[in-house]
């Protein structure tokens, strides 16, 4: 008879052992499970990576040190978006929603507009904090298209396909 012997902290019980190992293992076939299906996507859509996790995470981290809160639209390869077309909200302001596995992620677009209520029978001020979105892009050579409200910020690009790219001058 083979003894088996777990590295877990010491103050697990054997039950709670077991129960651990299982629900690791089923995580990480659910990892495994999302990485063959991304996989498969990129390959049937003809697309192909120009951002990898370091330069998004760095890209991210980045970005969030501009002062005003940006919003945020991800769409990923299978053509779904966060938040979800049809909320009531176009963008999100949680930047700290988009981390973790940036494998999936086709292009972010960036609302850089905010605008600021003056009053009841004002206008809103609108402030276009797009230059500095540009420069943070332009730091981290990540590639990027010029919206009519921001910026988009490309992980994947489609074979065949023209995109408008922005030149950094």
């Amino acid at each position: 008879m083979y003894k088996y012997r777990l590295t877990r902290p010491s103050n697990r019980t054997r039950a709670s052992a077991g129960l651990y190992w299982r629900r690791y293992w089923y995580w990480e076939f659910m990892r495994l499970d999302l990485k063959s299906y991304i996989i498969k996507l990129i390959d049937s859509n003809g697309i192909f990576g120009v951002m990898n996790n370091t330069k998004w995470n760095n890209l991210l981290v980045a970005l969030s040190d501009i002062d005003e809160l940006l919003s945020y639209r991800v769409t990923y390869i299978d053509g779904s978006t966060w938040p979800e077309s049809d909320s009531s909200y176009q963008y999100a302001s949680e930047l700290a929603q988009i981390w973790g596995n940036f494998r999936a992620i086709h292009f972010i677009d960036i609302d850089a507009r905010i605008s600021h209520s003056r009053g009841v029978l004002l206008e809103p001020e609108v402030l276009d904090h797009r230059d500095k979105v540009i420069a943070i892009c332009k730091e981290q050579n990540t590639k990027i298209s010029l919206t009519e409200c921001g910026v988009r910020i490309w992980g994947y690009f489609q074979h065949g396909k023209d995109i408008e790219i922005y030149k950094y001058t």
